[in-house]
């Protein structure tokens, strides 16, 4: 999780809107949710894991 914040808060020094935060963070949340299920399946994070979320 404090990766996520680390994310969050150099989108933030970015300048991002606080609503643009929000949906990228929820995205890579949403993702890493995606990924805890499917680690089995899919060993390394690869563009692969990408398309198959996009997918999901």
């Amino acid at each position: 999780m404090d990766n996520i914040n680390e994310f969050a808060n150099w989108l933030f020094t970015e300048g991002k809107a606080a609503k643009t935060i929000e949906s990228y963070v929820n995205d890579v949340k949403g993702f890493q949710s995606y990924l805890r299920g499917k680690l089995e399946d899919i060993p390394v994070l690869s563009r692969f894991s990408f398309v198959q979320y996009k997918e999901h």
